[in-house]
């Protein structure tokens, strides 16, 4: 067995951005889903729980000059939390 050790905690989705938003939103009962309507979305429903896109960096510092889509973009902003809170400086990562 492999054993994983947490040091550091980040999140970026529905409920808010960063770990107090996302607790906080945890406590309230969760997100409200929306109805997206984009006819190039061929799915049976489209309701879906969006991220509020003012809450995280147009671009993430570690990866400045580099163009990310939107989901890779979102990983990268949870995961720079994540080393943050971990303490790791700059040098570190």
């Amino acid at each position: 067995m492999t054993r994983v050790v947490i040091t550091g905690l980040g999140a970026v989705c529905c409920l808010g951005t960063g770990v107090a938003a996302f607790w906080d939103g945890l406590l309230a009962g969760g997100g409200t889903p929306t109805e997206v309507p984009v006819p190039a979305l061929h799915m049976r429903t489209k309701i879906m729980y969006l991220v509020d896109r003012a809450t995280i960096p147009p671009e993430p510092s570690a990866y400045a000059g580099i163009e990310l889509g939107t989901s890779p973009r979102l990983a990268v902003a949870a995961a720079e939390q994540a080393l943050t809170d971990a303490g790791l400086d700059r040098a570190a990562r």
